[in-house]
């Protein structure tokens, strides 16, 4: 054998014996799969526990079209699984001026399943009944109108609650409203030419049509 050839064969011996020992050492190491884990401190870990919660919403849009407020229960099946109820007030609907005068009022109650998937992010999603009453004047067009209205709707919100030791805070950021059952009564409607409000467009926006959710503030104790 040359001496050439030797001092190749001494040169890369290291290396082989080097590469051997790296890919001896890379092997992974295979572990059993853990529990799933909680971290300590995080809202799932204070649901923990928890049995009941009871909570006010001082401002929302819907369930009854327009500005919402109203109150809450809810009982936890798990940590992440509850059933909710809500009983809402309509605090502000349409708006008139000038010749046009107009008053809506209503509220609704609502049961809902709230499912939580991550720590704070959660699904709702339920049965509502809202009752609403609308009146308005057009008094350049001679127009009047008033009636009773109730809506049976599927609901569906996802929002993000943030638990503490007892406190609560959440928001149901964007939801829908898809009517099932709706019924008008005690119409009373005078139109004598075209008003920018009136019975029909009073009566789809409160009654009728699938309505927009949002900004749902919960503000509660858990216990």
């Amino acid at each position: 054998m040359s001496k050439s050839v030797i001092a190749l064969f001494a040169l890369f011996l290291p290396l082989l014996v080097h590469a051997q020992v790296l890919e001896e050492d890379d092997q992974p190491v295979i572990v059993k799969k853990s529990p799933y884990a909680i971290v300590e401190g995080s809202s799932e870990h204070n649901r923990m526990g928890k049995v009941q919660e009871i909570f006010v919403t001082p401002v929302a849009m819907g369930p009854v079209p327009g500005v919402n407020a109203g109150f809450g229960f809810a009982k936890y099946i798990t940590r992440n699984d509850a059933v909710v109820v809500t009983f809402s007030t309509l605090t502000k609907g349409s708006t008139c001026s000038g010749a046009l005068t107009c008053s809506d009022s209503g509220f609704a109650v609502e049961i809902n399943y709230r499912r939580f998937i991550t720590n704070s992010f959660y699904f709702g999603t339920g049965l509502n009944q809202r009752s609403v009453h609308s009146e308005g004047t057009d008094e350049w067009a001679g127009n009047e109108f008033s009636f009773d209205g109730t809506t049976t709707a599927l609901g569906f919100v996802i929002g993000n609650q943030w638990q503490w030791q007892n406190f609560m805070l959440g928001c149901d950021w964007v939801g829908v409203n898809i009517p099932l059952i709706t019924n008008v009564s005690n119409v009373k409607n005078i139109n004598n030419g075209s008003s920018i409000h009136d019975y029909e467009s009073s009566k789809s926006s409160l009654v009728t049509n699938t309505t927009a959710m949002g900004l749902r503030l919960h503000i509660g104790y858990t216990f």
